[in-house]
């Protein structure tokens, strides 16, 4: 284990140790659960739009916006907040696109930023 973690662009360490009162097993298990998820979830969100099921399109954004909020990736939940509410206001798709470009790309960072940490920082 490491004492010095590395600046994520997205993921917040701290945040995650708050939420969990720094339990090393609890993290293991949000961040494992994140990792095996967030695809699915950009996935869905795909799918549903494709679909036109906003009402699907808002379910999926709002459970990946609680899983970001965990990360401490503040800037991607408010991405999936914005794709969230553009879906309750039946937004166009290219509209709710435009927010999916940015998290499918971005979600893919985050990933590789939670991984990192727990590979350098976590007894796993």
């Amino acid at each position: 284990m490491t004492n010095q973690a590395p600046e994520y662009q997205f993921f917040n360490p701290q945040v995650l140790k708050d939420i969990t009162d720094n339990d090393e097993e609890i993290m293991l298990e949000i961040i494992n659960e994140f990792i095996s998820s967030s695809a699915s979830y950009i996935s869905d969100l795909e799918n549903a739009l494709a679909a036109a099921d906003l009402k699907k399109v808002n379910f999926v954004a709002h459970k990946l916006k609680g899983a970001l909020k965990f990360l401490g990736a503040s800037q991607l939940a408010d991405t999936a907040q914005e794709i969230e509410y553009k879906a309750t206001q039946d937004a166009s798709p290219n509209n709710i696109n435009i927010f999916l470009d940015d998290l499918k790309k971005n979600i893919v960072i985050v990933s590789k930023e939670v991984i990192d940490y727990r590979n350098n920082n976590l007894s796993i």
